[in-house]
């Protein structure tokens, strides 16, 4: 992977800041893929093509294509431990004395509006830990 550190500003963006915004839209490209043509059409190719990047800006984030799929998986799981936890802290404001049952319902359900919203996010991270075994 290149270092961020050694490209030279563009157009006033900084070289890290390109490269953060090329990595999440290769992030974004991997699930728009997986979610139109599921787990087998996902290459480092098509990635690149739905992303409208080249190549080269893959490797410049991710050595293969398992970086990629692990980044995006660690997204949805980012994105559902920080709904779950503004669940609770949102609960626990309204009423500090809310029954655990009440606490953990609120919780489980915005964990899995983060799975079901878009479905694929919930069909990625079951393919995903199934191919990992």
């Amino acid at each position: 992977m290149t270092d961020p550190s050694l490209i030279r500003p563009y157009r006033g963006v900084a070289a890290g800041d390109r490269v953060a915004s090329r990595r999440e839209a290769l992030v974004d490209a991997a699930l728009d893929v997986f979610a139109a043509d599921g787990w087998a059409a996902l290459s480092a190719r098509r990635i690149c093509e739905q992303a409208g990047l080249t190549r080269r800006y893959f490797y410049e984030s991710f050595d293969d294509l398992d970086a990629v799929l692990g980044a995006a998986f660690e997204r949805i799981t980012r994105q559902v431990t920080q709904a779950v936890g503004e669940a609770v802290s949102a609960a626990i404001a309204v009423d500090p004395e809310m029954p655990l049952a009440e606490l953990v319902a609120r919780a489980v359900s915005a964990g899995i509006e983060v799975v079901a919203t878009p479905p694929s996010n919930g069909r990625f991270l079951a393919v995903a830990q199934t191919a990992g075994s």
